[in-house]
Parts: structure tokens; C-alpha cells; sequence
């Protein structure tokens, strides 16, 4: 898809803000297409709360290579041949950010980090 070109690009630049932007509207087009709109804001909602921990993530070394690749997967699967697939590379592609994110946070309440 162009909104993958778009973020590998950026990535391959430097440009890491540019690269945030667009990896946000890859992963909003591709949910968009499931047609459930409570789950588009929902996704919304927890890229607008886990931003800075996203944000950062975009510029850590290997990050943005390891992602297009999944981008890559994911726009393979989405040609229908494996819908099991791809829910899981979905979901396996958010857990580096999901972690950070749940450590900072447990970490600013005050509880030890996990």
C-alpha cells in the first residue's frame, strides 16, 4: 500500500516523526477495513494514550525494519489466505509497545516495573 511505502520511506530517512504519522495511518486503514467502528475508536483512543512510548519506539535501532516486514506480512494476508495469520502477527507486532508502555506505566504509579 502507499501509506507502507510512505512509512518505509520516512524510516529508510531518518525521518522519524513522518515515519510515526504514517505507520498510525497504515494501522488505521488496516483496521478500518474489519468495518467495526467501536474497534477503530478504541485503536484510536490507545495510540492517542500509548504515544509516547509509540513514538519513541519508531526511532529505536531495528524497529522500523522489523515492522515493515510485518507490514509487509500483513498486506500479504490480507489477501485472504490466512485470517488466523494474520490476527496473530497483529497481535504479536504490538506486544514490543504494549510492554514498554505497561512498564513505564507501572513504573510511574510507583510499582515495580515487570
Amino acid at each position: 500500500s502507499s501509506l507502507h511505502a510512505d512509512y518505509v520511506r520516512h524510516a529508510a530517512r531518518g525521518d522519524f516523526g513522518a515515519a510515526h504519522r504514517a505507520n498510525d495511518e497504515f494501522h488505521l486503514a488496516l483496521l478500518s477495513a474489519c468495518g467495526n467502528t467501536y474497534l477503530l475508536g478504541s485503536i484510536r483512543h490507545y495510540m492517542w494514550l500509548s504515544l509516547p512510548v509509540r513514538a519513541q519506539r519508531t526511532a529505536a535501532e531495528g524497529h522500523s525494519e522489523a515492522a515493515a516486514q510485518d507490514h509487509t506480512e500483513m498486506l500479504r494476508l490480507l489477501g485472504g489466505c490466512d485470517n488466523e495469520a494474520l490476527a496473530a502477527l497483529c497481535v504479536s507486532h504490538l506486544q514490543a509497545a504494549k510492554r514498554d508502555y505497561m512498564t513505564r506505566a507501572l513504573t510511574s504509579a510507583g510499582a515495580p516495573a515487570a
